[in-house]
């Protein structure tokens, strides 16, 4: 085995143990390896963390360029950039804010008890749910202790966000059991257990559901409640606390993989903001409604399948599901969501429709948010680059947001360029959409450098981007907790058609749309700096061959 495949090997083979609850919810079976799944918000695990990034970078810098061919210099390339954002975002305190109403474990769990990588066919499987059982229950009073250390430091969530949490928390407490998800495996043993004792096991995990997972939601209810939302301020943004605005650099960079200011982000999108809200006034408006979302959506699937063929040469093996999202989720999530599923071959992708949306949307936005969720968006990349067999482990199973949002908002905007969809009055949602997208620039680095307080942001996204307020308050509050990721779409949408604006440009009727997109997906998710290295590359290669 070459030295670069052992570092690719031993980092990918270390990080699944190091991470062990995240392995399994990629489908990874590494739990049977471990007594006990390590906290991954406590102070000694963060200097693991430190420990495990620094040993690769520092094998990376011993390895002779030299001895590698192109591909293996662009892998090797994107796990040094992994290890230096990783490093550069541990400086700050992030353990000290575990909780959050938007992606939080709080929020994982339930979804495992419904069934999510977890089935409860025999007792291993059952034994494995004991243990991510014990980890919720650790995790919980980890978050409890580092929420109090945060009061001791001034780093503390803002009121809003506690009182959103705050409901949901009741919500678990609170729904009777044959409702409430966190309960789930006493029925889903009843359905799908084939061993002996079938009651016993029924009768064990209701005891260890009250005893350690609802009285940990009433542990971290009471002191939130109690201690914490005394100490809340209403401000939100990462400006508010101690070295605020290099953290927010750090997510910016763990973002978007780019060294780029807060300040030229913001500028960008302003003029970009003024160009759109011109082409915004040369379009029509419409308000196609439609029935069943579902079904409609899983027969557009099956079509959507037949018109890429034309510009995509390689499709993912795996199908996906397309659900209602969960009730519980349905007030403080956007419109369409996609869950990747596991690597087995039993667990099915899943794009959930929020239902209670989707009736205040028409055709063409359910058409825009499949596309960027479904096919040729999510799905299709992500599923493409976990089937990719050539890659190393780490890049099949690791993604770089800014390409793979840049990629699906591409796919939203491409849909329109390729005939996916016909209807003129798709434009208009293109349009919105990335007035939407260039607003989350202004909203994200405006929130998190002090320009504007959350009002302020709200006003903005209802004025600008026509929201209703009840869709602003939860974009608002989204890009308060999850600093830098919005930034993602936009900024990697641009480097996606700028490149292909070259291409077109440089190469003229030697360019093909579908060798393009060939070139892009091989190499999975990438770095936008390595993305660009990698087309201007292969424009350079094709020009001299044409």
């Amino acid at each position: 085995m070459k030295k670069i495949d052992k570092i690719f090997d031993g980092y990918f083979n270390e990080w699944l143990l190091l991470y062990p609850f995240e392995a399994s919810l990629l489908g990874f079976d590494v739990l049977d390896e471990i007594e006990e799944i390590p906290v991954n918000i406590s102070e000694e695990f963060k200097e693991k963390e430190i420990n495990f990034y620094k040993k690769y970078k520092s094998l990376i810098k011993n390895i002779d360029l030299d001895e590698m061919d192109e591909k293996e210099k662009i892998h090797l390339k994107a796990l040094e950039i992994t290890c230096d954002i990783s490093l550069k975002e541990l400086k700050f305190p992030d353990n000290l804010l575990p909780i959050n109403h938007f992606y939080s474990f709080h929020l994982i769990f339930p979804a495992i008890s419904s069934g999510l990588n977890q089935s409860f066919k025999n007792k291993k499987e059952i034994l494995n749910f004991y243990k991510k059982i014990n980890y919720f229950k650790n995790w919980a009073e980890e978050a409890v202790l580092n929420l109090k250390k945060g009061i001791s430091l001034k780093i503390i969530l803002p009121s809003i966000i506690v009182e959103k949490i705050l409901k949901q928390l009741e919500y678990f407490i609170k729904t009777k059991r044959e409702k409430n998800p966190i309960f789930k495996p006493i029925y889903l043993i009843e359905k799908e257990f084939n061993g002996k004792d079938k009651e016993k096991e029924i009768d064990k995990i209701k005891k260890e559901i009250e005893n350690k997972v609802l009285t940990s939601y009433e542990k971290i209810y009471k002191f939130l409640k109690d201690d914490y939302l005394k100490n809340c301020s209403e401000n939100i943004g990462l400006y508010n606390l101690p070295d605020g605005y290099e953290w927010y650099k750090a997510k910016i960079k763990r973002f978007t993989t780019l060294e780029i200011e807060p300040e030229e982000i913001y500028n960008y999108a302003l003029k970009e903001l003024r160009e759109l809200k011109e082409k915004d006034k040369e379009i029509k408006r419409e308000n196609i409604k439609i029935n069943d979302y579902i079904e409609f959506l899983k027969k557009f699937k099956k079509e959507l399948k037949e018109k890429l063929k034309e510009y995509f040469y390689e499709f993912p093996k795996k199908d996906f599901k397309i659900l209602p999202m969960e009730k519980y989720k349905e007030k403080t999530s956007s419109l369409g969501e996609y869950f990747m599923g596991g690597v087995d071959k039993k667990s099915k992708p899943i794009f959930y429709l929020n239902l209670n949306l989707a009736k205040k949307k028409n055709l063409n936005e359910l058409l825009a948010i499949f596309f960027h969720e479904a096919i040729p968006g999510h799905h299709f990349q992500i599923s493409l680059q976990r089937e990719n067999e050539k890659l190393p482990s780490f890049l099949r199973y690791h993604i770089f947001e800014a390409f793979v949002e840049g990629w699906a908002l591409y796919s939203e905007n491409l849909a329109f360029k390729i005939g996916l969809v016909e209807d003129e009055n798709y434009k208009k949602v293109i349009i919105k959409n990335k007035i939407w997208r260039t607003l989350r620039l202004i909203a994200d680095t405006g929130i998190h450098t002090g320009k504007f307080k959350k009002d302020g942001v709200v006003k903005i996204l209802m004025d600008e981007g026509k929201f209703k307020k009840d869709e602003a308050e939860i974009e608002t509050l989204r890009y308060a907790v999850f600093p830098g990721q919005a930034l993602t779409y936009k900024i990697g949408e641009q480097v996606f058609f700028d490149l292909k604006e070259k291409g077109e440009k440089e190469l003229k009727d030697k360019f093909n749309l579908k060798e393009f997109h060939k070139v892009l997906l091989q190499d999975g998710s990438l770095p936008l700096n390595l993305l660009k290295e990698k087309i201007n590359k292969w424009i350079k290669n094709k020009k001299i061959l044409c």
